[in-house]
């Protein structure tokens, strides 16, 4: 189990894209040992990354562009996990 207490972790690829259209930095991708076709996402700075989960649950926004270039990114960092 992770337990690095100033990094971020979710499973959201929405909330992940999301963190990273307003400037979070994602440290890993990795992949749930128990189920190949889940990820995770780990992030820096716990309070910046649940500050802007908590702003995107709200209806934060930035571009549509912006964050579907960042789950592209994700996505394409996800298959080179494989």
């Amino acid at each position: 189990m992770y337990t690095d207490t100033d990094s971020y972790r979710l499973d959201d690829i929405s909330i992940a894209a999301y963190l990273l259209a307003r400037g979070a930095r994602i440290t890993t991708i990795s992949r749930d040992p128990t189920n190949p076709r889940h990820y995770f996402f780990i992030f820096k700075d716990k309070e910046k990354c649940e500050s802007l989960k908590n702003e995107y649950l709200n209806n934060g926004s930035v571009s549509a562009r912006e964050l579907l270039t960042r789950r592209e990114e994700l996505i394409s960092e996800m298959k080179a996990t494989i």
